[in-house]
C-alpha cells in the first residue's frame, strides 16, 4: 500500500506541474478569451484527463519497475533507480511542453513527431535562440528542480516500508494500474486522443486542453506505420468524385519556359495587405501589381517540408512524418522535377542552409530535383549569419550566377532563410531594416524584400529572365493565433503569386487555392497536354476552388464559402463554419440539423480515401 501511496503522490506532482503549464499556455495564447464558469470547468477537467492519460503512457516503464522489480532490491537500490527512472521519463515531456510555450505560435499546434527530425537540424542554432527564448530554459530549470527534489523526496519514504502479506502488497497496485488504463484509454469506443476534445470544444480550444506529451505520443504510434484503407465509395463514385488524374488541351504544344520557383520561409499572406501585420515591402508590392495573385491561397502543411512536398509534388502532407521518410517512401510517382525532366529539363534545388539541412536533399530525390545547390557548394563561411546559413543577399546573387550558366530550358527552386527566426540579419543592414513600428519579424520580412529586388535588379537582362514564369509561395505561415477562432483559415493563407516575364499583368484569383494547385497551374500555364497526378487543380480553370489540410490530428476543408472539420476515426464532422457570414467563426453549425454538410464531407472523404488507397496500392503514377 505504502508504494501505491508514493505512486499517487507522484503523480500529483506531475499533475500540478502539467496544470502549470496549461496555466502559462493559457496565459500566453488564450489570455483574451472570455470563459464562462461552466467551460472553464469543463476545461480543466477534460485538461486533466489528458494530463493522466499522457502521464499514465509515458509512466509504465517506471509503474512496471516501481511495482515489480523494486520490491527485490536492495533499499539503497530501490531508491537510485527508481528516482533515476522517474526522471528519464518525465523530465523530456516536461521539456517539451515548456518548448511549445514558444513554439506553438509558430506551428499552431503542439509538436509531434516532427521534433524527431526538425530539433537535430536546428542544434547549432539553440545558442542565439536560448538567447531570445532565455525565460524558456529558466523554466524547464525551475520545473526539474521542483521535480527532483520533491520526487526524492516522496520516494525515500519507501525507507518506511514494512513487509505485508502478498496480497495486500499485489493487490492494490494490480487495481491501480487497470484504472489508470481504463482513465487513460477513456470508456467509449474510442480511444483518447489529441482530437478527442474537438467533440466537446471549440476548436480553437483544442490546443488549450490537449498537452504536447500526449500528442507526441499519438504521432509516434503512428510515425511508419500503415494508413488505414477507406472504403466511403466504390471505386466508380470515387472517381466521379475526385480524381488524380489531370490533363489540359491546348491549341498550341508545350512551351519550354523557363520554371523558377522561389520559396518564401514563414512569410503570411498578411505582410501584404493594409493592418497592423503589413511590412514594408516596396518590391513585392510593385511585382504582386504586375502578377497574377491568388488572395485565398492555403498552404496544406504545417512544416517546410510538408509545404514543399504539397507545393512541388502536389501531395497532401496528411502524414504524421514527412513521406519520405514512411513506408511509403518508396511509392513512385512524378513530382514536378520528374514530369519536366521528360521534357529535356535541368531541375536545380538552391538552399543557403548546409547541404540535407531538414533532409531537402531526400525530398528533392523524390519529386525529381537532380541538382542541389548549398552553403556547402557556396563555400564562403564568412557570410553565415551563424545560424541556419548563408544570409539572403548573398546566396540569391550565388544563385544568379549558377543560374546563368544552367543550360534551358530549367526549373529552380530558391528557398529563401532570412526570414525563418530569430530573424538574425546582416550586422551592416540592421539599422537600414530597423523600421519603426515594425517587429524583428516583420523587418526580416522587409529585408527578404530587398533582397528580392536586389536579384531582379541582377537578372533582368539576363538571355533566361524573358522566357521564364516565376512562382512565389511560402511554405508556410508564422503567425501567432491572436485569440480569434479564424486563425482556423487566417493562420493558414500564405502568398502565392505568379509573375509571368511575357504577361506582366496584374490579376486576381479570389476563390480558394492551396500549395498543391502550384504544380497542375505551372503544367496549364506550359501548354503541358499530357495526363500526370495532382492531388490540386490548375486555379487558372473555371472550378470550385478548396483547399485541405490537417488541423489537430482531424482534417479540415475550406472551400469557397465554409470550414469544415472531420475526425476519421469517429467518422464525425466536427465543426463547420460559414466563414463568409461569420468571419469570426463564432457559430459552429455541425450540429444544425437544417444545415447541410454532405458536400463537404463527401469531398473530405473522397480525397483522404483517394490518398491513403493510393499509398497503399502504390498507382500515385498517371499514365
Amino acid at each position: 500500500m505504502m508504494r501505491l501511496k508514493i505512486v499517487l503522490k507522484l503523480f500529483l506532482l506531475l499533475l500540478v506541474i502539467y496544470f502549470s503549464l496549461r496555466i502559462s499556455f493559457g496565459v500566453i495564447y488564450f489570455g483574451n478569451e472570455e470563459f464562462n464558469f461552466i467551460n472553464s470547468l469543463q476545461i480543466i477537467y477534460w485538461g486533466l484527463r489528458m494530463d493522466y492519460a499522457a502521464l499514465v503512457y509515458i509512466n509504465v516503464p517506471f509503474l512496471l519497475f516501481f511495482f515489480l522489480v523494486n520490491p527485490v532490491l536492495s533499499i539503497v537500490w530501490q531508491l537510485r533507480f527508481s528516482s533515476i527512472i522517474f526522471l528519464l521519463v518525465n523530465l523530456p515531456f516536461i521539456a517539451l511542453n515548456v518548448i511549445d510555450l514558444v513554439y506553438f505560435r509558430y506551428n499552431l499546434r503542439r509538436s509531434t513527431v516532427d521534433v524527431l527530425y526538425s530539433l537535430p537540424a536546428s542544434i547549432h542554432s539553440f545558442g542565439f535562440l536560448f538567447s531570445i527564448y532565455w525565460f524558456v530554459l529558466l523554466g524547464f530549470i525551475g520545473f526539474s528542480i521542483l521535480l527532483v527534489f520533491l520526487s526524492n523526496k516522496i520516494i525515500h519514504n519507501l525507507r518506511m516500508v514494512v513487509p505485508v502479506k502478498k496480497y495486500v502488497q499485489w493487490l492494490p497496485p494490480v487495481l491501480f494500474f487497470v484504472f489508470s488504463l481504463l482513465l487513460a484509454r477513456g470508456w467509449g469506443n474510442r480511444p483518447i486522443v489529441p482530437a478527442t476534445p474537438l467533440l466537446y470544444f471549440d476548436p480553437a480550444i483544442q490546443p488549450l486542453v490537449n498537452n504536447s506529451t500526449l500528442n507526441f505520443i499519438y504521432s509516434y504510434t503512428r510515425y511508419k506505420s500503415n494508413v488505414e484503407r477507406k472504403k466511403y465509395f466504390s471505386e466508380t463514385q470515387l472517381d466521379s468524385i475526385f480524381s488524380i488524374r489531370r490533363q489540359y488541351d491546348h491549341q498550341t504544344g508545350f512551351q519550354k519556359r523557363n520554371v523558377v520557383v522561389f520559396l518564401m520561409e514563414s512569410f503570411a499572406e498578411s505582410y501584404f495587405r493594409e493592418g497592423p501585420l503589413k511590412a514594408h515591402t516596396p518590391f513585392f508590392d510593385s511585382l504582386r501589381n504586375k502578377s497574377m495573385v491568388c488572395s485565398a491561397a492555403f498552404q496544406n502543411g504545417h512544416e517546410s517540408v510538408k509545404g514543399i512536398l504539397a507545393g512541388i509534388g502536389s501531395i497532401p502532407p496528411f502524414l504524421d512524418e514527412p513521406m519520405f521518410m514512411s513506408n511509403y517512401n518508396s511509392v513512385p510517382f512524378k513530382g514536378l522535377g520528374s514530369i519536366l525532366r521528360e521534357e529535356g529539363y535541368t531541375s536545380n534545388f538552391f538552399l543557403g542552409a548546409e547541404y540535407d539541412h531538414f533532409n531537402f536533399a531526400k525530398l528533392c530525390k523524390m519529386v525529381g530535383i537532380d541538382h542541389y545547390y548549398s552553403k556547402d557548394t557556396y563555400d564562403q563561411t564568412d557570410k553565415d549569419d551563424g545560424n541556419w546559413g548563408i544570409y539572403d543577399e548573398y546566396f540569391f546573387s550565388y544563385f544568379a550566377d549558377v543560374t546563368s550558366q544552367i543550360k534551358q530550358p530549367f526549373f529552380s527552386v530558391l528557398f529563401n532563410i532570412s526570414s525563418h527566426p530569430p530573424f538574425k540579419l546582416p550586422p551592416h543592414r540592421k539599422p537600414e531594416f530597423k523600421i519603426a513600428g515594425q517587429s524583428s519579424q516583420l523587418n526580416a520580412i522587409s529585408y527578404v524584400d530587398n533582397c528580392f529586388s536586389q536579384l531582379f535588379q541582377k537578372i533582368k537582362d539576363e538571355p533566361w529572365f524573358a522566357n521564364t514564369i516565376f512562382v512565389f509561395f511560402s511554405d508556410h505561415t508564422l503567425l501567432a493565433k491572436n485569440n480569434e477562432r479564424s486563425f482556423l483559415y487566417k493562420s493558414l493563407q500564405i502568398p502565392l503569386f505568379i509573375y509571368d516575364s511575357q504577361k506582366p499583368l496584374y490579376r486576381e484569383i479570389s476563390k480558394p487555392v492551396q500549395q498543391l494547385d502550384i504544380v497542375p497551374t505551372i503544367m496549364d500555364m506550359l501548354h503541358y497536354s499530357k495526363p500526370f497526378m495532382s492531388f490540386g487543380n490548375s486555379f487558372l480553370r473555371d472550378q470550385q476552388g478548396f483547399s485541405v489540410s490537417n488541423m489537430f490530428g482531424a482534417y479540415q476543408l475550406i472551400d469557397s464559402s465554409t470550414i469544415t472539420g472531420y475526425d476519421d476515426n469517429s467518422d464525425r464532422i466536427l465543426y463547420h463554419y460559414d466563414r463568409l457570414r461569420d468571419k469570426r467563426l463564432e457559430t459552429d453549425l455541425s450540429a444544425n440539423k437544417d444545415v447541410d454538410v454532405s458536400k463537404q464531407s463527401t469531398m473530405i472523404k473522397a480525397i483522404l480515401q483517394r490518398f491513403n488507397n493510393s499509398l497503399l496500392d502504390r498507382n500515385l503514377l498517371i499514365e
